[in-house]
């Protein structure tokens, strides 16, 4: 160990003599008391009682030189032990991967194996006659520990310290106080790996848990979203569902009517709290509401765990006391079309991975409110498909009518023939005057309606090629029925579009008249032109 004292924790207190000298000694005392009993026997006793005295003094001396050689023999042979167990707990000591240390009361190192001067990363000596407090993190913890140590027999546990290079690790220790008088063993043990290790190993674990969750939510919300795409039917669905991820007392979807206006699509209230969902205002101005108009002009998530503290806060559930509020971004591409809202009646009730599973939440209400949307729509355009079915179908039976019948037709239908959504027109056959078109075909040539009707469609140049419409009047004339001819157009910027035309004849109000249908579908031109 380094920086040893003459008399370390580890040495023997002993000292004892060599063998002669404890032998001599007692030797020389016995002569001299023999000698001295001698002396004081000789005025009044005989030769034989001194001889007598004399003999048995040097027995009696020779009896105790002989145990107390004996008894230093073992004395030396104790030492000798004690210094080779010394030897091999130093070596084990300085052998040892962990970190030693032998402090005093005032927590100054007296000595420290090379471990300790690796892990703390200090010169060799450079640890005695420091404190150890110096290496702390925590000055104020250890502090503590230190004297929760010296009140104990032994103790367990971690301390954060700092290296001298500045570097922290979290060590374990073994602390056994009063070795000595004032010698108290540390035995420290690096397990900044192992436990960052393990830190590593929980973290994954939480992400994993979270994303089983996470794949139990989505997992949930697309068989909803397979089975009815209803949009409050399906928001209710998807709430109440979700109600085990991000537990709530009323939970609202919140959509944008105009850019600074919300209404409530959908509002779903826990078991306990049903009687608050008629006290739900249908509509909110975000000017009232900061919190909510933060949400969604800035397009983050906000957790408030005390709704109190917040002075922007306004209940917009008439007749509750929110503690809690989660409110998160709903987003349809680029563009956020609301909010989805989360509350509870006790402060601090939701954590930052509600608010992470709370977005995935959002995502599938916007993945549901976009396919509701669809629906929707679809819906709209089906009925309008099948209203402009039943008039095509209608126009197309006229032009298919044989020619002593459409002489008999009139022209009935002029709204219908105006809605239509495809590019039809009517003019007289012989002049070419334009008497009906419908909006599709003012938007395929670019022609406004007054400026068609009256007007020739020679006179505005609408035929590239007039060898087409002279054809085209030709096989008319023979009884013949036009049928996706393929033609090229004038539009009213005098561009060319190739267009698929079917026309005939019929009488309308009296009149020989031409029946046009234009298909001026750039794939299909494309097409022709090729």
């Amino acid at each position: 160990m380094q920086s040893i004292a003459s008399h370390s924790l580890l040495d023997p207190p002993l000292d004892a003599h060599t063998p002669n000298s404890g032998i001599v000694s007692p030797l020389v005392a016995m002569l001299a008391v023999s000698l001295a009993a001698a002396l004081l026997l000789l005025p009044g006793k005989g030769p034989i009682a001194l001889i007598a005295a004399s003999l048995f003094l040097i027995v009696i001396g020779s009896l105790h030189a002989r145990l107390v050689h004996a008894i230093q023999v073992r004395l030396l042979d104790a030492r000798r032990s004690l210094m080779d167990r010394n030897r091999e707990i130093r070596t084990l000591i300085e052998s040892s991967k962990d970190a030693i240390l032998v402090l005093n009361d005032e927590m100054i190192c007296v000595e420290a194996n090379r471990a300790a001067s690796e892990m703390l990363r200090v010169g060799a000596g450079g640890l005695p006659g420091h404190s150890i407090e110096l290496f702390a993190a925590d000055k104020s913890e250890m502090s503590v520990q230190w004297n929760g140590l010296l009140a104990c027999d032994r103790s367990q546990g971690r301390m954060e310290l700092a290296r001298a290079d500045g570097e922290r690790l979290i060590a374990e220790f073994t602390a056994i106080p009063n070795v000595r008088p004032n010698r108290h063993l540390l035995v420290l043990r690096d397990a900044t790996r192992p436990i960052r290790a393990q830190a590593v190993t929980y973290a994954t674990q939480c992400v994993a848990k979270s994303a089983r969750r996470e794949a139990d939510i989505l997992r949930s919300a697309n068989r909803m979203l397979a089975q009815d795409l209803t949009m409050d039917h399906l928001l209710r669905c998807l709430l109440e569902n979700f109600h085990s991820a991000v537990p709530y007392n009323n939970a609202q979807v919140l959509l944008l009517e105009t850019p600074t206006r919300l209404f409530s699509a959908c509002a779903v209230f826990h078991a306990t709290d049903r009687e608050q969902e008629s006290s739900c205002l249908d509509t909110f101005d975000t000017e009232d509401f900061p919190l909510l108009k933060r949400v969604i002009e800035q397009n983050e998530s906000l957790l408030v765990g005390r709704v109190q503290s917040e002075i922007a806060w306004r209940e917009f559930v008439e007749g509750t006391a929110t503690g809690s509020w989660i409110g998160v971004p709903l987003q349809l591409g680029d563009e956020v079309v609301g909010l989805l809202s989360f509350a509870r009646t006790g402060t601090e009730q939701f954590t930052l991975e509600q608010l992470r599973l709370a977005g995935v939440i959002a995502v599938s209400t916007a993945v549901a409110i976009k396919n509701a949307r669809l629906e929707e729509r679809a819906e709209i355009f089906r009925k309008e498909l099948e209203c402009c079915f039943q008039q095509t179908t209608t126009a197309h039976s006229i032009t298919e009518q044989p020619t002593s019948r459409k002489r008999e037709s009139g022209w009935p239908f002029r709204e219908a023939f105006r809605s239509a959504p495809i590019a039809m027109s009517l003019s007289t056959f012989d002049g070419g005057d334009f008497l009906e078109v419908s909006r599709r075909f003012e938007l395929s040539l670019g022609w406004k309606r007054e400026e068609l009707l009256g007007s020739k469609s020679a006179e505005l140049g609408i035929w590239a090629n007039p060898a087409d419409r002279r054809l085209l009047f030709e096989r008319l004339r023979r009884g013949e029925a036009i049928c996706n001819a393929a033609v090229t157009l004038k539009t009213w910027t005098g561009e060319s579009m190739p267009a698929f035309l079917s026309a005939d004849r019929l009488i309308s109000e009296g009149r020989d008249c031409l029946f046009l249908v234009l298909d001026g579908s750039p794939a299909r031109g494309s097409e022709y032109v090729n």
